[in-house]
């Protein structure tokens, strides 16, 4: 109570009554939330000052450029192409990890031996370092001593033998997507695994009774009970495949040439290694905007969805 030691000096006895009724519990969390703005508000405040300067991200000097940053941004060749790396890589986990996600947690929600041991082992990737997994499938993907080449030699694949997966500009997206989907399904899985046990098995059963078949009951049902698990991962996998950053630089470090080059690298690059801190945090805040509007949209179609299914 030493925190509040000081309402007891407040004049009016009806002001101190009030002050440790009402704003007690603000004060208590006063220090949790200063510390909180001091660690996100302070960089994002920061982060749009230094936008519209030339910073170079060493020195303490820097001039104000205005909006100049942010008009640069789509007339670099480099940034396009990260971009278009970044939308290939998003669409992909967004739509395979989460139909993949879907598909294993409604498998392992029915009730059979072992049911256990599988999650444990679908989930258990999420549970690795990305700096790990992305190096692990490197040399899982080496066209001459990695296992895929190996086992397609063993069996006579000959279609897969040999193939660049990291080093071909057409398909090193497609796989670095494919490693993500990997390590992260499992992780979509169990949330979509906690919406599940969440709706009351006596809808099936009236379903059932109904004459429905197991698809009807999925689309009729579960899909639509599903919908605040679906929200949270659509979220997640939203998020996470847009801002994506250490598995492609792990695996391929943005090659071939700038072929698996993400918009976040770009930023990491250019605040870092070519001295436009200034240019680098502008493009982050695009980045931002960009995200918050996308999970914005997806918000509140959920939304309406989980409306019309409450209803």
């Amino acid at each position: 109570m030493r925190i509040v030691w000081w309402l007891n000096y407040l004049p009016d006895r009806r002001v101190r009554a009030f002050m440790k009724k009402k704003m007690l519990p603000y004060l208590f969390m006063l220090p949790a939330i200063l510390v909180l703005l001091f660690i996100y508000a302070g960089p994002v405040i920061g982060i749009l000052f230094f936008s519209i300067t030339d910073w170079n991200g060493v020195s303490f000097a820097f001039d104000f450029v205005g909006l100049k940053n942010y008009g640069n941004l789509f007339r670099e060749k480099d940034l396009i192409n990260a971009i278009s790396n970044t939308l290939e890589f998003f669409i992909l986990t967004f739509i395979f990890q989460n139909i993949l996600a879907l598909f294993v947690a409604v498998l392992l929600n029915k009730k059979f031996f072992g049911r256990n041991a599988l999650r444990t082992v679908f989930f258990m990737p999420a549970t690795i370092s990305v700096i790990a997994v992305g190096l692990i499938w490197s040399l899982i993907f080496d066209p001459v001593s990695g296992a895929i080449n190996v086992a397609a030699n063993a069996f006579g694949w000959d279609w897969l033998a040999g193939v660049r997966f990291l080093g071909n500009t057409k398909i090193v997206m497609k796989a670095i997507a494919f490693v993500n989907i990997w390590q992260w399904a499992g992780w979509n899985m169990v949330i979509y695994i906690a919406g599940l046990q969440g709706i009351a098995p006596e809808y099936y059963e009236a379903a059932r009774i109904d004459g429905a078949g197991d698809a009807k009951a999925f689309f009729h049902i579960t899909l639509p009970l599903l919908a605040p698990a679906i929200t949270i991962n659509m979220v997640m996998t939203t998020i996470g495949g847009l801002k994506v950053f250490d598995l492609p630089f792990a695996m391929t470090g943005g090659g071939p040439g700038h072929a698996s080059e993400t918009f976040a690298m770009t930023i990491v690059k250019n605040s870092f290694s070519l001295y436009k801190a200034g240019y680098g945090c502008a493009m982050s805040v695009v980045m931002f905007v960009v995200i918050l509007i996308i999970t914005v949209i997806q918000n509140t179609v959920m939304s309406k969805m989980e409306e019309r299914t409450m209803s």
